[in-house]
């Protein structure tokens, strides 16, 4: 070979501009995947209160028709059998305590289930990035060791 075809050598700087190149591309890739997991956040956020929305509106419907049925049948009752009305509406307020006590069970389970699902996307995302970063470091080292040693 003759001096005009031996390839260049590759300088520090030119090393040093591959490896922040690498680098910019994964801090991008970094900033997208965390992108997509705050989309996803607000995605199930809207999800899950559209859902909760749509069950206390059709909570506050049965209520609202059990209301409704209720009160025709206690002004029937009213006007048959005076001494019955306290112990209905005793059974009355009782039933609605239950209800809303179920309503209450409820509603804490699934915010409890939130809780544990928006802890484990996190944990899963927060596993992720540390492996990234991981990777990253070790090969800004290795690429840093082998210029060194070179």
């Amino acid at each position: 070979m003759t001096a005009e075809q031996t390839p260049p050598e590759l300088t520090t700087r030119d090393v040093l501009a591959q490896v922040d190149r690498r680098l910019t591309l994964i801090e991008e890739d970094v900033r997208a995947l965390d992108s997509k997991v705050d989309t996803r956040f607000d995605f199930l956020d809207q999800k899950l209160g559209a859902r909760i929305g749509a069950l206390e509106h059709k909570l506050d419907t049965r209520v609202d028709a059990l209301d409704q049925k209720l009160g025709a049948r206690i002004d029937t009752l009213d006007q048959k059998l005076d001494g019955k009305v306290d112990e209905l509406r005793g059974e009355m307020h009782a039933g609605f305590t239950r209800l809303d006590e179920k309503i209450e069970d409820r509603t804490d389970a699934l915010r409890r289930e939130m809780h544990v699902g928006f802890g484990d996307v996190r944990k899963e995302s927060n596993t992720r990035f540390h492996w990234i970063l991981g990777v990253v470091l070790a090969s800004w080292i290795s690429t840093i060791g082998t210029l060194l040693l070179k």
